[in-house]
């Protein structure tokens, strides 16, 4: 069973929404800090100046990403509804979701620069530890782990994600399935976008759990300090976030879901495994 489309359309939508507003919101602050900073220190407008080109390309970025997110999951709403619907004829394409090859793309793109990162920050590390320790070569062990995983992570997330969304974009508004895009399906990898969602579920499971118990004894501490009003309402603020941080894991789990679901109905239609 595939999740509703609705909901990763209005997730999508979302997604994109909160981006837009909290960039708006941002360079609005920004702006107004610096003209606040400027008037006190008239020799610091260079130095507002390169913070707020520079927040304002960071939040340009930031909209760029969430576009990408937001027109990948919303297609991939319609391509369930395509593939429920059993049509012969292509799906067609809305105006504002890129063509496959861009996804594809994207995704390569962002591993790669992680990797690299990675791969530098690694190096750095152990050149750092090796002199300190005197030794030839020394691994920082838990820094190395958690490198590693992050380019996992990344590897996952962008990657087989994406490329799952492009060729499966692609599979969808062509209606045919050539050889070479054949290929291309059957090296996508729906156990680790499956596996992914099962993550995401143990760690949505483990967060509520940390959140009950730092809430039971936070919640003390705050009441006595500021009062009992304000301990409540922190405790009904943070059971909110903890909500919406759930349901984020629940859709985006889903969504891993259901992409390697729906790569894995495409092998067997296609007989590639």
């Amino acid at each position: 069973m595939y999740l509703n489309p609705k909901i990763y359309k209005i997730y999508s939508v979302i997604v994109l929404a909160a981006s837009v507003l909290s960039a708006i919101i941002g360079i609005f602050n920004i702006v107004s800090i610096s003209s606040f900073i400027n008037r006190l220190i008239p020799a610091a407008s260079q130095f507002t100046a390169l913070i707020i080109v520079l927040f304002t390309v960071l939040s340009l970025l930031s909209l760029f990403f969430s576009y990408v997110e937001f027109s990948s999951m919303y297609a991939f709403g319609d391509m369930i509804t395509y593939v429920q619907s059993d049509r012969i004829n292509p799906m067609a394409k809305k105006p504002f979701i890129a063509p496959p090859s861009f996804y594809r793309s994207f995704g390569t793109a962002i591993f790669v620069i992680y990797f690299i990162a990675g791969m530098i920050s690694a190096l750095i590390m152990t050149t750092a530890d090796s002199i300190k320790t005197h030794y030839f070569i020394a691994l920082p062990l838990f820094p190395l782990i958690l490198i590693t995983l992050s380019i996992f992570l990344s590897y996952v997330t962008y990657y087989i994600k994406y490329k799952a969304i492009g060729d499966l974009l692609e599979l969808s508004t062509t209606g045919e399935a050539t050889s070479a895009l054949k290929e291309r399906i059957a090296e996508n990898k729906p156990r680790m976008l499956r596996g992914y969602c099962s993550f995401l579920f143990v760690l949505s499971i483990i967060f509520l759990i940390v959140s009950a118990i730092a809430l039971i004894f936070v919640f003390e501490p705050l009441a006595s300090v500021f009062g009992t009003g304000f301990a409540v309402g922190c405790t009904i603020g943070f059971i909110f976030f903890a909500i919406i941080i759930f349901l984020e894991m629940a859709v985006t789990g889903c969504y891993f879901d259901n992409l390697g679901k729906m790569i894995e109905h495409y092998l067997i239609k296609y007989k590639l495994i």
